[in-house]
């Protein structure tokens, strides 16, 4: 809906403008006006691939994937949608000390194998660039995936007022975050991720203390988004991909007859493997074999009967 007083600058057209809108690109001229005057400073921006690059992307990835190749011409776009997603970045520091005992199995000149506690302790320091989403109401296809990949190829950002929008006009979405909470969210993650890391260095952690800091402050950057939703016999399914270099992000794929009969064999290798562990924990005198067994093979299980009875496979890149 066009909120009422806000035309284009250039032209005069009606602008369609909500509460959240920072620019708003003419559907009658391609001017881009702004919205929040603020943004120009305040913002940042990753140009954009046009549309036209993303379509051939998309096919590049039909071609390569062992499974979409074979039925390439069955599948049909059906739309492409596209718009800049708010992300906070910023650098992050933890250092973390942390203590906690792990189990080690050994075995004594009689051959006879033994279990026991060892106390551990250690220090490591985590040094990254750390982004979060700057809102709560966006698409939650592979945003993670995109914040992760924005972090390995670190394309130049610029300011929104050098930004070419005769170029590429796609929609832009405002942060619901500030840059105090955005600060907060990321340093609670790079925390989160510190205990994360000392936890999978012990079997029970005792101890655990942790300093993190920002060596610079939140910047908010916004990344170009665009996701494909193509059809296939009746469905549809969609490929995320990065705006700025069209790298693929996640994709939902049609399930086929030869993934159900590989997911069957797996739920029958899964009962296997449980009725083998407690037939073998039972033989060794061992109820740690025997659960250990029966837990795995209930989780091959499970995990390949979802999959049995899904109609749409996810893939990431």
């Amino acid at each position: 809906m066009s909120a009422e007083g806000y035309r284009c600058s250039y032209c005069g057209a009606p602008l369609d403008v909500t509460p959240e809108t920072i620019v708003a690109v003419c559907e009658y001229c391609g001017h881009a006006n702004w919205i929040v005057e603020e943004a120009k400073t305040e913002v940042y921006m990753v140009s954009s691939l046009p549309r036209e690059m993303i379509e051939k992307a998309f096919w590049r990835r039909v071609e390569r994937d062992f499974d979409l190749s074979r039925i390439k011409r069955e599948i049909s776009v059906q739309e492409i949608q596209a718009y800049y997603a708010p992300y906070w970045f910023a650098p992050a520091v933890a250092r973390a000390y942390y203590e906690g005992y792990k189990t080690e199995t050994y075995t004594d000149s009689k051959g006879r194998v033994h279990t026991r506690r060892k106390h551990v302790s250690g220090r490591f320091t985590i040094d990254r660039y750390l982004g979060v989403i700057g809102r709560r109401a966006v698409e939650d296809m592979a945003i993670d995936e995109m914040e992760e990949h924005y972090v390995k190829s670190r394309i130049p950002y610029e300011p929104l007022s050098k930004v070419d929008w005769d170029r590429v006009k796609l929609k832009v979405l405002s942060a619901e975050y500030d840059e105090k909470t955005a600060k907060n969210l990321i340093l609670e993650e790079i925390w989160l991720e510190a205990k994360s890391r000392a936890k999978s260095n012990v079997d029970e952690l005792t101890k655990f203390e942790c300093d993190v800091w920002l060596k610079d402050k939140p910047r908010l950057i916004l990344l170009p988004y665009w996701l494909v939703v193509y059809r296939y016999k009746g469905g549809a399914y969609r490929v995320a991909f990065a705006g700025w270099d069209g790298h693929p992000l996640e994709a939902t794929e049609p399930v086929m007859l030869y993934h159900r009969l590989g997911y069957l064999a797996g739920a029958f290798l899964g009962t296997a493997v449980s009725g083998g562990g407690l037939a073998l924990g039972l033989a060794a005198n061992s109820w740690e074999i025997s659960i250990a067994g029966f837990l795995l093979g209930v989780g091959m299980s499970y995990l390949f009967g979802r999959k049995l009875t899904a109609d749409v496979r996810i893939e990431r890149g």
